[in-house]
């Protein structure tokens, strides 16, 4: 059955049938916030998505996911919460003076 829930006048759409929730987190306030709250409410395996990417202008960003899945993961013992790492490699990133690929369409 599919509903909202509401947390602090923030609806989320939840399925009582859904076993995995995943986010992206980057390691910033608005992903670690958002991933606390689903811990919060639901009771699903969550899976933390993270990019390293932008290592030339936030190279802090990796160590910043990092704390953040640590953090998560004291604070939920119970839940099962998984962390998958990718790459964006510097060449599809945006360079000083915009993207660096051009859109063929």
């Amino acid at each position: 059955m599919q509903y909202m829930i509401d947390y602090n006048g923030v609806s989320f759409p939840y399925n009582d049938e859904w076993k995995k929730i995943g986010v992206s987190v980057s390691g910033g306030a608005d992903s670690a916030l958002l991933l606390y709250i689903l811990c919060s409410l639901f009771d699903a395996e969550i899976h933390i998505i993270s990019q390293t990417r932008c290592w030339k202008s936030r190279p802090w960003q990796r160590h910043n996911s990092l704390s953040v899945y640590n953090w998560i993961k004291e604070r939920f013992p119970q839940k099962l919460i998984i962390r998958h790492e990718g790459f964006i490699p510097p060449e599809l990133e945006w360079g000083n003076k915009g993207p660096n690929l051009i859109d063929e369409y």
